[in-house]
């Protein structure tokens, strides 16, 4: 990358995403060669291998906005005059920041090191208040109830919204459309992987304190606010299409052996508005091919099994799921015992967490 980096130096907004590969992480080394990149304005920084940022990034005096996530960093000593804002999240080591930050209108470095012992120039909101639910951490409480809290309902901001809406699915397990109890621990746990510090371990009552605080009566927290904390918007007038939450309750007695909240996620799906033509369409089209080769509009159980299994679905599959999803749906789906390829295609959107729909205005799919 070294050899290419001056044909990027008029670059003024930079994300660079975890890799799961620790090999693959940014390295002191990398910011060396972001420092060349003289007119960044904004740089998100999503897990890092590195303890300190190099002087050399002080050279970025254009900089505005500075996030990193997930990280080990221990100190920081770089300096930029016009930085507006300052974001550490989840950056457990973090003990030193410089002077100068007294200075930056918006720092948020809570559940540091630093703010164990915060010094008097330590701007305002920098550091997480006194506890309010016992069995959670405090930044943690505050990172959800200040997002929420301030957020501008509905309010489209793309990339972020499909970014973040996607981002969900790899926290809502269940495939659902709510983050639980056992979720929201095993997220602190992978988000903490990396950083040198064990992820702090939450209790059942800890997070029945945040749900309180966050105004949720259901068992669990629904995505509308975790796309909230994260952007301040819902994003609800993205115009995706929308599926309506699935029923809480127990499933039907046809889905005997299907699991509760994945099944539930399938019926909400098959009902869903939206016809788009979106790019993860051609990899349905794949699947249907192989469940539905003479192209006949109706899939029974086994060519379902083979459609799922070639999207890499088959864990899902159980005897009687067409029946099941009959059961618990809201709309007709045809003759008892099939799906229609838009039905399917529908399911396949809803369990990988991306924007539902049955692709019915693509040019090539034959069940329009």
């Amino acid at each position: 990358m070294q050899d290419q980096v001056h044909f990027l130096r008029s670059l003024r907004y930079l994300e660079i995403f975890r890799q799961d590969a620790p090999e693959c992480w940014v390295r002191e080394e990398d910011f060396r060669l972001i420092s060349g990149l003289h007119d960044l304005r904004w740089l998100l920084i999503d897990g890092t291998a590195a303890k300190k940022l190099p002087a050399e990034l002080s050279d970025l005096q254009y900089l505005q906005f500075l996030r990193i996530e997930k990280s080990p960093l221990q100190r920081i000593s770089s300096d930029w005059n016009n930085l507006g804002t300052f974001v550490c999240e989840i950056c457990p080591q973090l003990r030193e920041l410089p002077d100068s930050f007294a200075n930056v209108p918006t720092v948020t470095v809570r559940g540091s090191a630093f703010c164990e012992s915060p010094p008097d120039w330590a701007p305002a909101g920098a550091c997480e208040g006194p506890a309010t639910c016992e069995g959670i951490p405090q930044w943690l409480v505050e990172g959800w109830t200040l997002g929420v809290e301030g957020a501008v309902e509905d309010v489209c901001a793309n990339p972020g919204c499909a970014k973040v809406s996607n981002s969900f699915g790899q926290v809502d397990l269940t495939k659902d459309g709510y983050i639980g109890f056992a979720e929201m621990q095993t997220a602190l746990n992978n988000n903490f992987q990396g950083t040198g510090v064990d992820a702090p371990v939450i209790s059942e009552s800890g997070f029945a304190c945040l749900k309180s605080q966050l105004g949720v009566n259901a068992t669990d927290i629904p995505r509308r606010m975790y796309i909230q904390r994260l952007l301040g918007s819902s994003c609800g007038q993205c115009g995706w299409p929308s599926v309506a939450p699935p029923p809480r309750d127990a499933v039907a007695a046809a889905c005997s052996g299907a699991r509760d909240a994945p099944v539930k996620a399938m019926a909400a799906a098959v009902c869903a508005a939206g016809n788009e033509c979106l790019g993860p369409c051609a990899m349905v089209q794949t699947a249907l091919a192989a469940g539905d080769p003479q192209q006949a509009g109706l899939l029974d159980e086994a060519q379902l099994r083979l459609a799922m299994d070639t999207a890499g679905l088959g864990f899902l599959f159980f005897e009687g799921i067409a029946e099941c999803l009959h059961s618990l749906a809201v709309c007709d789906l045809g003759p008892p015992g099939t799906l229609q390829p838009g039905a399917v295609a529908l399911v396949g959107m809803e369990l990988y967490a991306l924007p539902t729909t049955s692709c019915r205005e693509c040019s090539w799919a034959y069940w329009t």
